[in-house]
């Protein structure tokens, strides 16, 4: 994937559409994006976490290491010196999921791998989402994970956890992640106008 062209393509699109959340909005900038890290410090940081990242987030973080907005509801993609597992990125969101939800989202294989317009967003599992990866600060009331548990050869399945949806919509990958939730803010663009 050219992770410059689509990136450039979201900023030009939420700029030029006056969509920019309200703390980018007095900026004139024309990209949204930083810049990319290196190799090294990748490294660095995946043995902080104990864990080799999946091909297309660590290419969007040589690309860009963090993001300022994705959509009108994902914004602040970290860099990768920010991320962290989620039980110590956000120990309320984890708690929630080990104790008071743990036994409440538990789908099976047949409910669970049923990905787009199909996907219901209450068939995850609970263990899946204590033990993800947060790559993105909290936007309106949604944050970016990955999930180690499913992989799709080194890829990792990527997830939009929304408060509004009661559960994450779930991507294969990271690359997919930000190509649907690109397309969605299109869509909805669309039929505002």
């Amino acid at each position: 994937m050219d992770w410059q062209s689509i990136l450039r393509q979201i900023s030009t699109s939420l700029i030029e559409n006056g969509d920019l959340n309200d703390e980018f909005k007095d900026s004139s900038f024309d990209w949204l994006g930083a810049k990319g890290t290196s190799d090294s410090e990748m490294e660095f940081h995946e043995k902080r976490l104990n864990a080799t990242l999946p091909p297309s987030y660590k290419e969007f973080l040589k690309v860009s290491n963090g993001f300022k907005q994705l959509n009108t509801f994902v914004w602040n993609i970290l860099p990768v010196d920010q991320i962290d597992w989620l039980k110590k990125f956000d120990p309320d969101l984890y708690e929630l999921y080990t104790i008071d939800f743990k036994d409440d989202f538990s789908a099976s294989d047949e409910e669970y791998f049923v990905y787009g317009d199909e996907q219901k967003t209450t068939d995850f599992r609970s263990e899946y989402l204590a033990n993800s990866l947060a790559i993105s600060g909290w936007g309106d009331a949604s944050i970016l994970l990955l999930n180690p548990n499913v992989k799709f050869g080194r890829e990792w399945e990527a997830w939009m956890f929304a408060t509004w949806h009661l559960g994450p919509v779930r991507y294969k990958s990271f690359e997919e992640l930000v190509l649907g939730e690109y397309s969605s803010y299109l869509d909805l663009r669309k039929s505002n106008n």
